[in-house]
């Protein structure tokens, strides 16, 4: 696995032991996505999803002293089982909410590339950060549950 800072973007690669297709249906099927998505100790108690370019989603984590994390956004981009980039243009903390209507929304963009044998390379990035906002915490955050989503796949 690496992480790196690249222009200010998070990227992340990581290699999983499940072939693209499998990785791919872990982000784009709600149902599998509720098994890991969120950090150590989070679960996900609400993802709604219309999978399609265009189609909006809404992920809810909840924290292990029971807050709720909401965030939402668009799909931009679906090429299955190669590609999925999605835009993030709402994020409420226990107390606030925000709402990112103006460009730049944050995107995120992750890729899937078979790696040696039944493997799967794949690499995800996160870009712009708005302002205020601690990269650190967004890191830490995904390299819990891309863990989780290791774990998840493995079983």
């Amino acid at each position: 696995m690496t992480v790196a800072t690249i222009d200010d973007d998070l990227v992340i690669t990581r290699i999983f032991a499940a072939r693209p297709d499998a990785v791919f249906g872990a982000w784009s099927d709600a149902r599998q996505m509720a098994k890991w998505m969120g950090p150590a100790g989070f679960t996900s108690p609400v993802i709604e999803s219309d999978f399609r370019v265009g189609g909006a989603y809404q992920i809810c984590i909840r924290s292990p002293d029971r807050r709720d994390y909401w965030w939402g956004g668009r799909y931009l981009e679906i090429v299955e089982p190669e590609r999925l980039s999605f835009s993030v243009e709402t994020y409420g903390w226990p107390g606030e909410t925000t709402l990112l209507r103006a460009p730049p929304h944050t995107r995120i963009g992750i890729t899937f590339e078979a790696a040696a044998e039944g493997h799967t390379r794949m690499t995800f990035r996160q870009s712009p950060f708005p302002p205020n906002v601690d990269r650190t915490n967004h890191e830490n955050g995904w390299l819990e549950a891309l863990g989780k989503l290791e774990r998840y796949l493995t079983k």
